[in-house]
């Protein structure tokens, strides 16, 4: 594939052509199906994390997710039709590729929403990491720092996907919405949903518990 040096980004140019350099060769010298099938799947989730290592750092607020989501997918395309599309086990009817793109653009988007709340905003973005993108709850005796992507159902729903990801990363253990709701020590689903959604029906009690839920962290202690 033709893949001229862009007259930007050109970091992320070499990175992805070194990969490319490194991972084909193999790929092409490999004895079966299965271990041709391992190596792509590699080389597209560091493809994938090439770009958006840099591509999370444009994320100043949370008004700027949709934008990177939007963008991961466009991403995740252009690594399996253009950049790997030369492979020859990308013609079979196989999803592993694009499984392994899927979990990385989880765990970047969880990257975003961890970085804005945690105030890790690069200084070179204009934004004062600790001004209005995050808010405070106490929390013992080290306040924790919760992103204000509480404010819609979208944000709502960013901040406990990000959570659920967050847990996996660090403990392999994989938590479900479920997990969530019981250990805010509600019996059903009913409170959390009419939270996540914004309800008109959720209560300002429920909103209090997932809240410093998310910023307690209980899953992963």
């Amino acid at each position: 594939m033709n893949d001229p040096v862009p007259e930007t980004n050109q970091e992320v140019w070499l990175e992805r052509n070194q990969l490319l350099g490194e991972y084909l060769p193999r790929i092409g010298a490999s004895p079966d199906f299965f271990s041709q099938k391992t190596l792509a799947c590699e080389l597209a989730s560091k493809l994938f994390d090439s770009w958006a290592g840099h591509r999370v750092h444009d994320v100043k607020s949370t008004a700027d997710l949709p934008a990177f989501e939007a963008d991961q997918d466009e991403q995740g395309m252009l690594i399996e039709r253009s950049y790997l599309s030369d492979i020859a086990i990308f013609t079979l009817a196989d999803n592993s590729v694009n499984i392994a793109i899927a979990g990385r653009k989880r765990h970047w988007y969880a990257e975003a929403v961890r970085r804005l709340g945690n105030g890790e905003v690069s200084s070179r973005s204009g934004v004062n990491p600790t001004a209005p993108d995050v808010a405070v709850l106490a929390s013992g005796p080290a306040p924790q720092r919760v992103p204000l992507t509480l404010e819609t159902a979208q944000d709502r729903k960013a901040a406990v996907q990000a959570y659920i990801q967050e847990v996996w990363d660090a403990t392999e253990t994989r938590i479900t919405k479920a997990d969530i709701w019981r250990k805010a020590r509600y019996k059903s689903r009913t409170e959390f949903e009419r939270w996540e959604r914004r309800d008109p029906k959720a209560t300002d009690a429920a909103h209090q518990r997932f809240a410093r839920l998310l910023a307690e962290k209980p899953h992963l202690k």
